[in-house]
């Protein structure tokens, strides 16, 4: 039995109707869910539940002190004693980062939001669905960070958990939980970005050659092809 294979290029047509003002940006938004090509339809479970998970882990901590509070309150004390294993559970070494690490964590969050806000105004202004679909995009974007990576939005996140969590080191415990969250949200996100599947099918031959130009995560590399083609 042959395996069906699934058509691409499946938005051109709303490309060309935005281009002429045949349709607006609600409407072509309101077409790509008709169209079954949201990306919440090809998100992948295990990179879901990763994310999940490893945004949680980093800030358990917090729990542990809001218990800490409420075991104070008499009708709530004797519920608190019963979570006395969450105590052990965090009862682990904490690793203190020199101060010049921190500067550069914080100077790494606020650079990892920059080019996220950035990626998110790129797609909103030049993914012909406007501000409220900048997610689901009908043009394929390939300017500014798009020029570099093509997952800039992925990258940014990863990036923004992970210099947060050594910026608040200070006040929030940065432990062997906070490796494993992070490693798991970098996981999480490399899976869902090297599903490309969705891009495929709206853009076809356009994205594969886009994916030849630039890679996906290698900010350095992606920089280097830039410089060199202008050259």
């Amino acid at each position: 039995m042959k395996k069906e294979v699934k058509k691409e290029g499946l938005v051109k047509d709303l490309i060309e109707k935005r281009r002429k003002g045949e349709i607006t940006e609600k409407e072509a938004y309101q077409e790509i869910y008709r169209r079954g090509l949201e990306h919440g339809k090809y998100g992948s479970p295990l990179s879901n539940t990763l994310l999940l998970l490893g945004h949680v882990l980093p800030f358990l901590p917090i729990m542990v002190a809001i218990l800490n509070v409420l075991s104070n309150i008499p009708s709530l004390a004797p519920f608190i004693e019963r979570l006395t294993f969450m105590h052990l559970l965090f009862q682990v070494p904490r690793i203190i980062f020199p101060q010049n690490v921190t500067y550069l964590a914080v100077a790494a969050f606020i650079t990892s939001v920059i080019i996220m806000a950035h990626a998110a105004f790129l797609r909103a202004k030049k993914g012909g669905c406007g501000w409220k679909g900048e997610s689901e995009t009908i043009m394929l974007v390939t300017e500014g960070i798009y020029s570099v990576v093509r997952q800039p939005a992925h990258l940014s996140s990863g990036l923004i958990l992970l210099s947060l969590t050594i910026s608040l080191s200070k006040w929030l415990p940065f432990t062997f939980l906070s490796v494993i969250g992070n490693i798991l949200v970098f996981v999480g996100f490399y899976i869902s970005s090297i599903e490309e599947e969705l891009n495929l099918l709206k853009w076809g031959d356009d994205y594969r050659q886009y994916m030849k130009e630039v890679p996906r995560f290698n900010f350095i590399l992606g920089l280097l092809r830039r410089i060199t083609s202008k050259r």
